[in-house]
């Protein structure tokens, strides 16, 4: 199946100029394995949240689209696993040389300070306001190999395929979210469950009133990601045999999905002749139904045509 994909990025206003998403697109080569193709976004939170978006981006990519002996006898899944666990390494290492200064967008200039049992970006105007030094990133990929699709996902960015059952009606679409909303959340049953045997384990975990994720000083909505020493890096990876109803896949991070939803941002695709054009459009759609229009945050999308003529 022929294919092809393009990104679009914008920082929204909430963090000023900083965009602490991240992507890649790789539109593919004909190898042994057949044509293949491979997409992803990331969604970097805390301080230094873009050097964990970027650092998870280059690995992956260069895991999953370039030859090496690392992932050599696995599966595509345990390849896809195995490419987040070496991303996750990567930015815990980054750790290590986290920069003396640091620019938080519109928080200003921070300076690194390191005490005893951490380490803290404190801001340059203001003593009193200090960030832990805690960051990781959210990712979504899409692997396509031959007609099998390959989602691995970590957080709450979100994978969607669609198209339509009959030619040129638009009553007959079909929608399919890959990635369920919430699944690496406490609201999750069984990951709240898992959550709480970590807990017993580590002091460090623990869970807030207003049903949060906490680790150490830092609070997420989230209970795993990439880059956190003591969250789990472990993805969800599923896997979908490609049909000819399967016409657009569009992978975003939380600053499409908080407002738009999958359905119309498939229905808005499917009205593009290209992918750029397509992922522009639902960026601009997105922020147009944001409620408050001086919070929006950075919003990523990946838009992947398939079947091209």
């Amino acid at each position: 199946r022929m294919f092809a994909g393009a990104v679009h990025s914008i920082p929204g206003n909430r963090y000023g100029d900083l965009n602490q998403d991240n992507s890649f697109v790789f539109n593919g080569e004909t190898s042994a394995d057949g044509e293949s193709g491979c997409w992803a976004v990331f969604d970097g939170h805390g301080v230094l949240g873009e050097y964990a978006s970027r650092i998870a981006a280059s690995t992956i990519e260069l895991l999953l689209t370039e030859p090496n002996d690392l992932l050599e006898g696995q599966t595509h899944e345990e390849e896809m696993a195995s490419a987040f666990l070496y991303a996750h390494q990567n930015i815990c290492s980054s750790y290590n040389v986290a920069p003396k200064e640091y620019d938080y967008g519109p928080r200003g200039q921070f300076e690194l300070q390191i005490c005893d049992n951490a380490a803290y970006y404190v801001s340059k105007e203001n003593p009193d306001e200090r960030e832990i030094v805690e960051y990781g990133t959210t990712v979504v990929t899409a692997w396509k190999v031959k007609d099998q699709l390959i989602i691995g996902w970590c957080g709450d960015s979100r994978a969607v395929i669609g198209g339509l059952t009959r030619d040129g009606d638009p009553s007959s679409l079909t929608v399919e979210l890959l990635t369920p909303v919430g699944s690496h959340t406490l609201r999750n049953s069984e990951e709240r469950a898992r959550f709480e045997e970590a807990m017993k384990s580590n002091p460090v975990l623990g869970i807030e009133d207003d049903g949060y994720a906490r680790i150490g000083d830092t609070v997420l909505d989230m209970t795993r990601a990439l880059g956190h020493v003591d969250l789990s890096p472990q993805p969800s990876v599923k896997r979908l045999t490609l049909e000819q109803h399967h016409q657009v896949l569009i992978l975003a991070t939380d600053g499409v999905w908080d407002h738009l939803s999958e359905e119309d941002a498939i229905k808005i695709a499917l009205e593009n002749e290209d992918a750029q054009s397509a992922a522009e459009n639902i960026i601009t759609v997105a922020c147009a139904l944001n409620r408050d229009q001086k919070d929006q945050d950075n919003a990523t999308v990946i838009v992947v045509f398939f079947d091209l003529e």
